[in-house]
């Protein structure tokens, strides 16, 4: 039989045992032999832990917590010793002395509980029987300190202490100490301590209730000798405060009578003065109906003036409202006439019952803009017009344009995939002869362009439906149709404007013309307000370096000119811009790269 089998042969077995530093189990058997019914076991060593939860495993009751106990919660040190039973979180320079090769081999980061938590984790009972082992070198006085400062400094019965004679460990206490906190807590010895480390023993303390008792009444007795000195404090100041009072009541009582007396001399003078007041409230009531009678006649008065002032004011108002109708009416004429100006301005150019003049082509393409348009068109003489989301536009211009790149639409590669080898010479020589004689200026690089009009739409059923006119129209030489979603351009601002996906489409007709200088027009239709123009600028420049610009914005903001006169500054170009008349939100850039 071991130590500690004897020393808790006779006693009955307890609820709850929890075990400080339970290393590989050997005290387990002796537990559960006392038929303890819950058993904690508290043990960091890395050696220890697996083998303590293979030898728990399966057994009820037994709880097994793979932590150091500390005086905090949360991760350390375990400096482990060549003796692995010594192995703590404190250094022990004084090791070796008593255990001579004793020396740390190794370190490992373990997890820590406080005495608080490790108890608030495990919820024991004040009611039930509740034993406690402490076996952990190094830290036995923080867990004794941890237990004087809590609310269940009584909550063991019985405490088995292992503990060193010296103090081996830093910030350790010896094992006299320890039992003197133990003693000071109200535990006694009993039984004999285990001596079989005679520098290391054990020892069996059982809860003194006599001493606890004793604790709770001296503690009782202190309270009530503290309330007794306030109640007597109270007592005294209180019959002193009484001694005041009824001093400074005899004070007021005679301040009181003399207060009385005179107050009764005022209250005689006040009743002659009331009787006068009387009498001049009766006058002052004759007064007041005059003075009513005569406010009556003049509000009537009032009454008669506000309503002429009132009448004159609504005068006022509707003869401004007539003459802000008159003005619109004006405005709406002048703007009519303005119309029909431009309307007739184009029907004589384009011819009556063209096309372009129907509704639906005037509501995306007014005729004012139209007439700008084909002015710009000839002034500019472009080789390449880019429209973005406007149809009736590329339809205006391939109308403008026809005439003259009439004579060439064969020589252009589209065409010339639909005919046969033989076809192709002879048409050569047909062709070239009517360039000679009708255009003999036109640059030779109109044979790379695929058509002198290139229409971006970002709907695909607005390209679809201009498409379609197209081919009724018999203008596919004339026009391109390419189908352009938006997609997010990159900026020198930082954000990122939606722009028509036309770059692929422009880098093909740039390598198409092998990079000779062209003159080219743009019309951009932003009115929508689905994309920003601002790219548009950049992306030119980039495809067709050394190019001739004329680009006309319908629906720009007003920093548009600010930013596009900024990037062409940045490339030492000049840009001319001015705002056309008449059009709201709508202007007009030139620029020669090449200059």
């Amino acid at each position: 039989m071991n130590w500690l089998e004897g020393e808790t042969a006779e006693l009955a077995g307890p609820d709850l045992i929890i075990h400080l530093g339970a290393g590989i189990g050997q005290d387990l058997e002796t537990w559960q032999q006392r038929g303890a019914l819950r058993i904690v076991l508290l043990e960091p060593h890395p050696e220890f832990l697996p083998e303590l939860l293979r030898q728990s495993e399966n057994m009820e009751g037994v709880e097994v917590i793979g932590a150091a106990l500390s005086d905090h919660s949360g991760r350390d040190k375990l400096r482990l010793c060549s003796y692995p039973l010594l192995s703590s979180l404190r250094d022990a320079p004084e090791l070796a002395k008593v255990w001579p090769g004793a020396q740390v081999v190794g370190e490992e980061v373990v997890e820590t509980l406080s005495l608080a938590d490790l108890l608030a984790l495990v919820q024991p009972s004040e009611q039930q029987e509740n034993w406690l082992m402490i076996d952990v070198p190094g830290e036995e006085a923080k867990v004794l300190d941890q237990l004087a400062a809590s609310s269940h400094k009584h909550l063991f019965s019985r405490i088995f202490l292992a503990a060193g004679l010296e103090a081996l460990h830093k910030g350790a206490e010896p094992a006299s100490k320890l039992l003197q906190s133990l003693e000071a807590l109200g535990y006694r010895r009993v039984g004999v301590p285990d001596d079989a480390d005679q520098d290391w023993p054990r020892y069996h303390l059982a809860l003194n209730q006599l001493a606890v008792k004793n604790e709770t009444l001296q503690e009782q007795l202190k309270a009530l000798e503290g309330q007794l000195s306030e109640r007597s404090a109270e007592l005294e100041r209180s019959e002193q405060a009484r001694g005041e009072l009824e001093e400074k009541l005899g004070r007021e009582k005679a301040s009181l009578q003399e207060q009385i007396k005179s107050l009764e001399a005022q209250l005689s003078e006040r009743e002659s003065e009331l009787q006068e007041s009387v009498h001049q409230q009766d006058i002052m009531q004759a007064r007041i109906a005059e003075q009513r009678t005569r406010v009556m006649s003049l509000e009537a008065q009032l009454q008669d003036r506000n309503e002429l002032a009132e009448m004159r004011r609504l005068l006022d108002v509707q003869r401004d409202s007539l003459g802000q109708m008159r003005q619109a009416i004006l405005q709406g004429i002048q703007s009519s006439v303005s119309d029909i100006t431009a309307y007739a301005a184009l029907q004589s150019r384009l011819g009556s019952g063209h096309l372009l003049l129907e509704p639906v082509f005037q509501s995306q393409l007014p005729p004012n803009l139209s007439l700008i348009l084909l002015e710009h068109l000839e002034e500019s003489d472009p080789e390449l017009v880019l429209i973005f989301d406007c149809g009736a536009a590329a339809l205006l211009f391939a109308d403008a344009i026809k005439e003259r790149w009439s004579d060439f639409s064969e020589l252009s590669p589209h065409n010339e995939a639909q005919q046969s080898t033989e076809e192709n010479a002879s048409s050569d020589a047909r062709e070239m002869a009517l360039r000679q004689d009708r255009q003999p200026d036109k640059p030779d690089q109109t044979r790379l362009l695929p058509a002198p009009v290139v229409a971006f739409e970002h709907v695909s059923v607005s390209c679809d439906r201009l498409s379609r006119q197209v081919k009724a129209l018999d203008l596919q030489h004339l026009v391109e149709v390419e189908y352009s979603p938006l997609v997010e351009q990159a900026s020198s601002s930082g954000n990122h404007p939606l722009f028509p996906a036309c770059q692929r489409k422009l880098e093909s007709i740039a390598a198409a013309t092998q990079g000779k200088t062209l003159r080219l027009m743009a019309f951009i239709d932003a009115s929508s307000g689905d994309f920003e123009p601002g790219p548009a600028l950049t992306l030119m420049l980039n495809t067709f370096p050394g190019c001739s610009l004329t680009i006309v914005v319908h629906g720009d903001d007003e920093s548009l000119d600010q930013h596009w006169t900024a990037t062409a500054q940045e490339r030492h170009l000049p840009l001319d811009y001015c705002a056309l008349p008449g059009i709201p939100a709508t202007s007009l850039f030139t620029l020669d790269a090449g200059v």
